[in-house]
């Protein structure tokens, strides 16, 4: 599937198949910003993948990106302009993609209609064609589309999606963030977000801030915006003294901050010279290691020598701990982290009946002796990707995920097979 997208519950009754394929396309097309939404329905919580250490790193270069131009958020609405209608037909036009089954009048009609705004996302093109107007010259990569009603002062969202192409960048959340700042400069300025969240953006959401306990007042909201049957109804407070464009660099300088609280009460940052080898007869002591006394390390005897079998055990479980962290620090690792949400995805336990994860591996290794071979490591890590190829299609953000990483796992297998 090319990319997630948050759907909007139906404004209208509509035919009971139409509505049907309508749910089964928003639930086929999860997956808002890859790192996001995708990793909540298949294979962990999207929170969680998100709050891994390169999400800062992506924001701040994303922020890069738009600092230099190379794209750009542009509010748009249908006011009757040539450049606006271009802006959201483009919109339109990858809302349609995401939700194939869904009718495209529908889409179209919510798209263009006067009360609703849209931030389109576009990245500048490489080789812009001479006379072309300016929305004409930039690619729309995603995008969202919203809802205000200034007299309660909040806003529903109602679709958001970025293309598969850009996906695991960052837009998706950077899509939030210039959301939030521009609904602070309407007039009223917009307090509160609402939004129904299917199965599968729910993790998107809470790591931008929204949460399923509503604040607002409920006649605020009640009769302004529709129920979605399986949907959870999520909000968000708008601070108004928050710069959320400014937000990569505040989470990188609080990261330096809790960082230099740390050197003040550990050395666990100072670096040693290594050694280039050792000369003479006699093996180096654990405790002449540079850095290992300043560390604290106590050497502790044990009580007898280990055999063959307890030093080939030890090697085991020693070389499977440093395959399973390479795997859980890999970039298509994200939806394997934790185990699936089945409140989330209900139908999960339907098709897999054997689920697997990487928490699940890790706690079973930690015992020390559940895995008594590296085939028996082996086999946890290629079901685990065998579940999710076959509870997700093919082609899929997620199926793509468990080919990549499966070859990887073997990879590194195959390397530390000597050992072994």
């Amino acid at each position: 599937m090319e990319e997630g997208a948050k759907r909007k519950r139906e404004a209208e009754p509509l035919a009971s198949a139409s509505a049907s394929s309508a749910a089964a396309a928003s639930s086929t097309a999860a997956g808002l910003d890859a790192a996001a939404v995708a990793a909540a329905g298949r294979g962990g919580d999207a929170a969680k993948a998100e709050a891994s250490r390169g999400a800062v790193n992506r924001d701040l270069h994303t922020k890069s990106l738009e600092q230099r131009n190379e794209i750009m958020f542009l509010p748009v609405h249908n006011d009757g302009r040539p450049e606006s209608m271009i802006y959201m037909i483009h919109l339109k036009n990858i809302f349609c993609r995401q939700l194939p089954r869904m009718p495209k009048e529908y889409i179209a009609r919510l798209v263009l209609d006067r009360n609703h705004r849209g931030l389109a996302l576009v990245r500048k093109d490489v080789e812009p064609a001479k006379g072309r107007p300016d929305a004409m010259r930039h690619k729309v990569i995603g995008g969202i589309l919203f809802r205000p009603f200034f007299e309660q002062r909040f806003a529903e969202i109602v679709f958001l999606a970025v293309t598969n192409q850009e996906q695991v960048k960052g837009y998706g959340s950077r899509l939030m963030n210039h959301l939030k700042q521009h609904v602070k400069t309407l007039t009223p300025p917009i307090t509160h977000f609402l939004t129904y969240a299917d199965n599968y953006a729910t993790g998107y959401f809470r790591k931008q801030g929204f949460t399923k306990n509503l604040t607002m007042d409920v006649s605020n909201w009640v009769g302004w915006i529709k129920d979605y049957d399986g949907g959870t109804l999520m909000e968000c407070r708008i601070n108004m003294d928050l710069d959320y464009l400014d937000l990569p660099n505040i989470l990188k300088r609080q990261k330096e901050c809790v960082a230099e609280k740390v050197k003040q009460r550990s050395n666990s940052h100072v670096v040693y010279d290594g050694y280039d080898g050792v000369s003479g007869s006699s093996p180096l002591k654990v405790e002449d290691i540079r850095g290992v006394k300043e560390s604290g390390f106590e050497l502790k005897q044990s009580a007898r020598p280990r055999d063959a079998a307890s030093q080939r055990k030890h090697r085991l479980q020693a070389i499977l701990g440093s395959v399973l962290r390479e795997t859980q620090r890999h970039s298509h690792s994200w939806p394997f982290l934790d185990p699936v949400n089945t409140d989330e995805v209900p139908d999960y336990l339907t098709h897999i009946k054997d689920p697997i994860d990487l928490t699940t591996i890790e706690s079973r290794l930690s015992t020390g002796s559940y895995y008594l071979s590296k085939e028996m490591f082996t086999a946890d890590m290629v079901r685990m990707c065998n579940n999710c190829r076959i509870y997700n299609e093919k082609g899929s953000v997620w199926y793509n995920c468990a080919q990549v990483l499966e070859a990887y796992i073997r990879q590194k297998l195959e390397q530390d097979s000597a050992v072994l």
